[in-house]
């Protein structure tokens, strides 16, 4: 097909789009419909090509495969080697280990249905991860392995009609996915994505046949078409429900720009800079984002100040043209066996370092594991949960439950310390943000699978409440305010033989600590600055415990041990802005400990005075 540099325009446009968007989302709402551009102009080259090969009857399935990996694994696998040595300096222990996996899954083009089971796109651990966004490769390499099928196999006369049919399935099955709260697994779903490509395909198909639309007709339409793309741009945000219908607004006006070019919008797309972005910006894309994730990881930050803005700039420029002379132009002229054999050697490099990856960075980063992740009851929480488990002094048995999200969690040391001291134990189960208590509504979920755990995790719950005595109740502030009246109405239906505590939240950092001091020791060189946010249960709840004799409401926080917050004696008590670590969690245990054994007292005494014979 004939080289068209208004498409390179198009693909400067989406760049651009995708790369302020990704600065802040505040610059350009929706900015990131730029990768449903690259989708629709993908599905239009690659079709031309291929509908052209075919009526000339020189299509090869082989040559088509080597020319894509040719086009995009050599500089794909160039970045993940660059982020994965990257991370051995810049990455902290457990989030290391994550990486690993997330580095494996993109080796491979599986990102996208690895990231999928993220929390979402849009989130503050999403904007961190270097490899977020090659799930748009794994959509894409997915997507050509079937296009040139069903492009040649099926009748010519039958194309159109069967390629429309699907891309508006799609794009029903793409929007029923969203409404129903899938919007996470939709957004980065394959079958979801496929219809943006049909779009371009459709593309092709109507160039190919070189409609005859009067001059102001086709001026309109792609007038129309960059008015889509703008529209989709400042006025589609992360809380749209997108992909689905929404997603046709820029897929049809980037359809339309390409049938439609005209010739007083062509200047716009086809001067020298637009071209020059549009042939890099697929080096652009690969790594401008790294660059903003680990300066977000790196700093603890969500804004970008305006000096570190021109430092992305600047390094993602760079790299960029670096990664475009001399890995993906060597590699687009150099022979078949050049090219398998380095694609090979790039591949085990990347499989090499990645399971090497936390490794290499013990190496680096020294800090132990008790001051960077949970390290006690593990098996009892969340997604690594197995079964319920018992600390403090384990000879006994004593019927204590704790309970909670993750900030019950993280004071299972804090329980074992006072246990062991004070000779008792205590059974628990605990599960990430959404506490195992019973009666949490399904729509305050913000994806299924998470329902799905919670549910999984209650089930053990059950026959742990029926046996306990005394329960412990640990929330987050944010917990207690997501879902506060499911909170007070289990506090309230306990039954009368049963007595529960519930914590007042130890205070959350508005930073990151371990990456801010980079040690578990203060860093006198670091800016240490943090501030506290104390949260308390809403009313509904304290007006929960105060109705009922059996519960008791134990506020800790005043302690003198979080004055200095995130730090205590010097040494870091946090491993992250919102969690105890274990040193933390035992500090505050001797901190807190005559206060709680006054309420633990408080709560056998009732269970003594209404079950005597316990």
């Amino acid at each position: 097909m004939q080289f068209r540099n208004d498409i390179q325009g198009l693909r400067s446009l989406a760049v651009l789009f995708v790369f302020f968007f990704h600065l802040s989302p505040s610059l350009l709402p929706g900015g990131f419909v730029g990768v449903d551009i690259f989708f629709v102009i993908s599905g239009f080259l690659i079709s031309s090509i291929v509908l052209a090969q075919k009526d000339k009857g020189n299509f090869s399935f082989a040559q088509f495969y080597k020319s894509r990996i040719r086009r995009i694994v050599p500089a794909y696998y160039f970045l993940l080697l660059v982020v994965a040595v990257s991370a051995v300096f810049i990455y902290l222990g457990v989030d290391t280990a994550r990486l690993r996996l997330a580095l494996l899954h993109a080796d491979f083009f599986n990102s996208n249905a690895y990231f999928s089971s993220a929390d979402t796109y849009f989130g503050a651990s999403s904007s961190e991860n270097p490899l977020l966004h090659t799930w748009t490769l794994a959509i894409e390499m997915k997507f050509y392995i079937f296009l040139p099928m069903l492009l040649v196999w099926i009748r010519k006369k039958w194309l159109p009609g069967v390629i429309a049919i699907l891309t508006a399935a799609l794009f029903i099955y793409a929007n029923i996915g969203v409404a129903s709260g899938n919007k996470g697994e939709i957004y980065f779903a394959l079958l979801a994505r496929t219809p943006e490509f049909f779009i371009g395909v459709l593309a092709a198909i109507i160039v190919r046949s070189k409609p005859t639309v009067k001059p102001t007709a086709g001026a309109a339409l792609n007038i129309t078409g960059f008015a889509l793309l703008f529209i989709s741009a400042l006025f589609i945000n992360e809380n749209s429900a997108f992909p689905g219908a929404l997603a046709l607004l820029p897929c049809l006006g980037t359809a339309f720009i390409i049938i439609f070019p005209d010739k007083y919008t062509l200047p716009v797309l086809t001067n020298k800079p637009m071209v020059f972005v549009g042939e890099i910006s697929y080096s652009v894309y690969l790594w401008h984002w790294p660059v903003m994730a680990y300066m977000r990881y790196y700093y603890s930050i969500t804004e970008f100040s305006l000096g570190q803005i021109i430092i992305i700039c600047l390094s993602t420029v760079s790299l960029s043209l670096l990664s475009y002379y001399f890995v993906e132009r060597v590699f687009r002229k150099s022979s078949a066996m050049k090219l398998w054999i380095g694609l090979s050697i790039l591949l085990a490099l990347n499989v090499i370092i990645a399971n090497s990856i936390v490794r290499l960075n013990k190496k680096v980063e020294h800090i132990p594991i008790a001051y960077t992740a949970p390290s006690l009851g593990l098996d009892s929480h969340s997604g690594s949960f197995r079964r319920a488990e018992t600390f403090g002094d384990t000879l006994r048995g004593d019927r204590i439950l704790l309970i909670g999200d993750s900030h019950a969690s993280v004071m299972k040391p804090y329980l074992d310390r006072m246990g062991r001291v004070h000779n008792f134990s205590f059974r628990t189960i605990t599960n990430d943000t959404y506490a195992n208590i019973p009666g949490i509504p399904e729509n305050v979920f913000t994806a299924p699978r998470f329902y799905r755990r919670y549910l999984h995790i209650l089930g053990h719950t059950y026959d742990e409440l029926d046996n306990c005595q005394i329960v412990i109740l640990i929330l987050s502030d944010k917990s207690m305010a997501l879902y506060g009246e499911t909170i007070a109405d289990f506090i309230e239906n306990l039954r009368t033989d049963q007595a529960v505590i519930l914590f007042s939240d130890f205070p959350r950092i508005d930073k990151n600590p371990v990456r801010i001091n980079r040690n578990f020791i203060k860093n006198q060189s670091r800016r240490n600055v943090y501030t506290k946010i104390y949260g308390r249960p809403g009313q509904e709840i304290l007006r929960a415990v105060e109705s009922r004799p059996n519960a008791f409401f134990a506020d800790f926080t005043g302690s003198d041990i979080f004055r200095a917050a995130p730090f205590y004696n010097d040494t870091l008590m946090y491993y992250d802005n919102d969690h105890l670590n274990f040193y933390g969690s035992i500090k505050y245990s001797e901190a807190s400990e005559q206060e709680f054994i006054l309420y633990l007292d408080a709560a056998r005494e009732y269970i003594e005075s209404v079950v005597p014979e316990s």
